[in-house]
């Protein structure tokens, strides 16, 4: 079955899209609006900050809270925003810090006074440009202008200096077995996956495991190094970890460093894993079948 939702990272800001319908959606955020503001901190901290709708973005809504009733000081807060587009809903979050307005910190000038204290405005607007920006896509639209693709959604935009992506993708019913996709245009190693060697190897040597494969891969548009693992997982069963790398050298908007990793038999949270989803063999099968399919797509850039 295809995936309902994701999570995708970009520019720090946390994107998630889950496919739901209008009234759903309308239903979903009255709750987060009655959960939040019943929510009491235990320090006596006011806990919502914010709740409103975005001006200029239909079906929008945004709260500011503490986010932790339990929260050490009220200088913490966490900015969520959501919208409804083209049958998905979209939500952004991000951490921050407000330390000028605490009461915690009213009578610590060189900490209520210090900018890097107080980035939630700033973070506030970045949320509600990206959100602004942001639309729902199913999975046969395909963009023709640059931009970032994930399930359920695109963010449109040109690349640039400090762009950060990072996706993982589980399978459904076997979620110790999953794709890792990173892309980071400020990266650029002095060295590539295989003269990474020595270290690689003691990690191996570490889980009582084996190199199945290594060598160079090539993509369209790129030039690729991969190595696939066997080994004992930290779920203490026998796994494997496939990993590729392009751009490693190039890194930049342009070229942006990529790495593609793949986990079969990694820890479930809260669940205690017996071996692994996949066999050797299905696992080595599922990496060469959409590590080969890893292309830039055409105007991304």
């Amino acid at each position: 079955d295809a995936p309902t939702s994701s999570r995708t990272e970009v520019q720090g800001i946390t994107i998630e899209a889950r496919k739901m319908t209008h009234e759903a959606y309308r239903t979903a955020m009255d709750e987060l609006n009655k959960k939040l503001n019943a929510t009491k901190s235990s320090g006596g901290y006011r806990f919502v900050y914010a709740d409103g709708k975005i001006e200029g973005i239909n079906e929008s809504r945004y709260f500011i809270s503490l986010g932790d009733a339990d929260a050490m000081t009220d200088a913490e807060r966490v900015i969520e925003a959501y919208k409804w587009d083209r049958g998905y809903q979209i939500k952004l979050q991000i951490s921050a810090s407000d330390a000028k307005n605490s009461t915690y910190f009213k009578d610590m000038p060189s900490v209520r006074d210090n900018p890097a204290m107080t980035d939630a405005p700033e973070r506030t607007r970045r949320v509600v440009s990206m959100l602004g920006r942001i639309r729902g896509r199913e999975d046969d639209d395909i963009p023709t202008e640059p931009g970032v693709c994930f399930i359920g959604g695109f963010l449109p935009g040109k690349a640039v200096d400090e762009e950060i992506f990072k996706g993982y993708f589980s399978f459904p019913g076997m979620h110790d077995a999953g794709f890792g996709l990173d892309t980071d245009t400020r990266i650029r190693e002095t060295t590539t996956l295989l003269q990474r060697g020595a270290s690689i190897n003691e990690m191996i040597k570490a889980s009582d495991g084996q190199t199945l494969r290594k060598g160079t891969v090539d993509l369209p548009g790129m030039q690729a190094e991969e190595w696939l693992t066997a080994g004992l997982t930290a779920a203490e069963v026998r796994g494997h970890y496939f990993v590729l790398e392009a751009n490693s050298k190039i890194g930049s908007a342009k070229t942006p460093y990529v790495r593609l990793d793949m986990d079969n038999g990694a820890r479930v949270e809260g669940d205690t894993l017996t071996q692994a989803s996949l066999t050797e063999g299905e696992a080595v099968s599922v990496w060469d079948a959409v590590s080969r399919s890893l292309r830039p797509r055409p105007n991304a850039f």
